[in-house]
């Protein structure tokens, strides 16, 4: 809280006005960074004509927007715990933002005509592959590389449950409606 102080020039009371506790900050950080990851990957998406051109411009602005000095959530959620009713919020909160992640590429399969069971392991392979990558690289000098080698394996991970997609891709609706919710929250 000292530290959120010091960064916002404000005393720390001001942060005690704002959040009860360091746990507090980070669910409003997680709720930013939905926001913020939606909306830049929304955005860099919408004009995708094939899933391969979805999952490239989404990687590309994941990495640009981690590139940028973002924080991911690993970083966010780092050091709490579950021990009490707000470690518990916020663990909720970090693994509704990874089944939402998971979600979208079960979504994006699924509209491709992949079936249930295999969209659903498949989104969740293809999320783990994003959400680990992108943040370990994102600001690493080997970032080009890891952008590269993330493209190839998740474009072939797709392309082996999925060998012809032929669908023009959308960002899953459940998506939009929760950016929605939370910004309404915010």
């Amino acid at each position: 809280m000292a530290a959120l102080a010091e960064q916002a020039g404000v005393s720390k009371p001001v942060v005690y006005e704002h959040f009860a506790n360091s746990e507090e900050v980070s669910l409003a950080l997680l709720d930013e960074y939905f926001i913020n990851i939606v909306k830049v990957v929304g955005e860099s998406t919408q004009a995708a004509e094939t899933l391969e051109e979805y999952i490239v411009q989404a990687i590309d602005a994941e990495f640009d927007f981690h590139a940028d000095g973002a924080l991911s959530i690993r970083s966010i959620t780092n050091g709490h715990t579950s021990s009490h009713a707000t470690g518990d919020r916020l663990n909720a909160a970090y693994l509704k933002i990874r089944e939402q992640a998971t979600g979208t590429f079960r979504e994006l399969l699924l509209q491709q005509g992949v079936s249930g069971e295999i969209a659903a392991v498949s989104g969740y392979v293809l999320a783990e592959m994003l959400n680990t990558t992108v943040p370990e690289y994102g600001g690493h000098d080997e970032r080009g590389d890891a952008r590269e080698v993330l493209k190839t394996m998740m474009l072939a991970a797709i392309h082996a449950v999925c060998p012809d997609p032929k669908a023009r891709p959308s960002t899953p609706k459940f998506i939009l409606e929760e950016l929605q919710k939370v910004i309404a929250k915010a």
